[in-house]
C-alpha cells in the first residue's frame, strides 16, 4: 500500500444525521466532532456490513463488487481526495463533463441507501462543491460537480478486513471564492451631516447682523408708479 499522507478527516456533512464519509461541518472548516466513518489507513468497518451480501443481487442487476463507503479528505498540504471503500478491486473510468467530473465503477452496487447522499465540499479548499453516488444501469457512478476545471489522479489501494479503495485526488490549489469587496457608495449619494450644537448669539454675531427693516420703507418699495399720460389726440 502507498505512503499515507498526513490526512484529515475533515469531510463534510449532510444536512441529514451522520452521512457517508462526513462530519457535521456546515460552515468555514473548523473544529467538528471526531470523525467516525470509514477512514484509509485505520480498521473502521463500513456500517450495516451484514447487509452486503443481500445486496449483490441477482439476474441481470447482479453486482460484482458493492461501494460500501464515500468519503471526502484533506490534507494540510492543501491537496484534497475522495475515496470510495469497495468489498474488492474495481477498475475504475473518468468522463469529463460540463461543470463536473465522473467516476464511472462498472458492475457495481451499494447496501446502504446513506452511500447516494451528497458530500458537502464547499466550504474546504477543494475543486469540488459537492459529490455523490449515482446509480447508471448495472454501474454506480461517484458524480464530483466542479467549480475549477481541473483532472484528478485515480489511483488505489487496498485496506483493512480485505476491502479495497479508490482515490480521487487533487492538486493543491486556490479554489475557494475570494470575498466580496466592500460596496461602494454611488455618486451623488447623501452623507452624513454632523450639526453643531446651538449657542448663544454674541455681541459680534449682533455687531455685524442687518439691521431691522423699516415697515415704512417696504411700502416705498413696493409703490409702483402711475401709467404714464401723452397728450390726448
Amino acid at each position: 500500500m502507498r505512503q499515507a499522507r498526513p490526512w484529515s478527516s475533515a469531510a463534510v456533512a449532510l444536512l441529514i444525521g451522520s452521512s457517508p464519509g462526513v462530519v457535521l461541518a456546515q460552515e468555514a472548516p473548523r473544529a467538528s466532532a471526531p470523525y467516525e466513518g470509514v477512514t484509509p489507513g485505520t480498521d473502521h468497518r463500513p456500517p450495516g456490513e451484514a447487509r452486503i451480501g443481500r445486496a449483490r443481487g441477482r439476474g441481470r442487476r447482479a453486482a460484482n463488487q458493492i461501494l460500501t463507503w464515500p468519503g471526502f479528505q484533506a490534507s494540510p498540504d492543501g491537496t484534497s481526495r475522495f475515496f470510495v471503500q469497495t468489498t474488492g478491486p474495481v477498475t475504475a473510468s473518468v468522463v469529463r463533463g460540463e461543470g463536473r467530473v465522473e467516476i464511472v465503477f462498472p458492475a457495481t452496487g451499494t447496501h446502504l441507501g446513506n452511500s447516494r447522499l451528497w458530500l458537502e465540499t464547499q466550504y474546504f479548499e477543494t475543486p469540488v462543491t459537492r459529490a455523490r453516488l449515482e446509480r447508471r444501469g448495472r454501474d454506480m457512478v461517484l458524480v464530483l460537480l466542479m467549480r475549477a476545471d481541473v483532472t484528478p489522479a485515480i489511483t488505489t489501494g487496498t485496506g483493512e478486513g480485505g476491502y479495497f479503495f479508490t482515490y480521487v485526488e487533487f492538486a493543491a490549489g486556490h479554489y475557494l471564492p475570494d470575498a466580496p469587496p466592500a460596496p461602494i457608495a454611488p455618486r451623488g449619494s447623501v452623507g452624513v451631516v454632523r450639526s453643531e450644537p446651538e449657542r448663544a448669539p454674541s455681541a459680534a454675531d449682533a455687531a455685524s447682523a442687518p439691521a431691522a427693516e423699516d415697515p415704512s420703507m417696504r411700502a416705498l418699495d413696493d409703490e409702483r408708479p402711475p401709467p404714464a399720460r401723452g397728450p390726448r389726440p
